[in-house]
């Protein structure tokens, strides 16, 4: 059973921390963490982003669960088990609006019709999660690309799967991509 759910259909500025348990959380409003840390703990956390909803994580870090020798936030480094069951899902209609942004202890983010973004005209964005990315159809990810080779990563430490989706490329700069570059 959830131990903390935490359902947002208005506006929620901040960042969360929801200590143990089998947290849900579900957004379908606006949810305004960047450059804050959020921490959901140890047990079978699930974010849902949903219809409408919309997570400005730029710059942010959210820990889903605490690793072997993480900073518990608190000055202090915890002995954790490992994530089990964590899930971020952005459904059809919600936007994560992200760069420079962590997932920490995160076994799965699945991307089901919904929008990762880096876009913000700042270059050399990158999106990090600890697990494996799912991208189905109808999905959006979108990333920025400038001159010299600057653009946006997202990064999987684990498998990635793509069903489907739109990659969708915006250039940033005054020098217009070639043939090539």
């Amino acid at each position: 059973a959830p131990f903390v759910t935490l359902a947002n259909a208005g506006s929620l500025i901040g960042t969360i921390d929801l200590g143990d348990g089998d947290d849900i959380v579900t957004n379908t409003g606006i949810w305004n963490s960047t450059n804050g840390e959020n921490f959901l703990g140890d047990g079978a956390d699930t974010v849902t982003i949903g219809n409408g909803g919309v997570w400005n994580a730029v710059g942010s870090t959210t820990h889903f669960a605490f690793v072997d020798g993480e900073d518990d936030g608190e000055g202090g480094p915890v002995v954790a088990a490992l994530p089990v069951g964590d899930e971020l899902i952005v459904a059809a209609g919600g936007t994560i609006n992200a760069g420079n942004t962590e997932f920490t202890g995160l076994e799965l983010l699945t991307l089901n019709g919904g929008t990762l973004s880096t876009v913000n005209t700042v270059l050399n964005q990158t999106v990090t999660t600890d697990g494996d990315l799912t991208i189905n159809a109808g999905s959006v990810v979108h990333v920025e690309t400038g001159a010299n080779g600057a653009n946006d990563v997202i990064v999987a430490d684990g498998l990635v799967d793509i069903n489907g989706g739109t990659l969708r490329v915006t250039h940033v700069g005054a020098a217009a991509p070639t043939i090539g570059n």
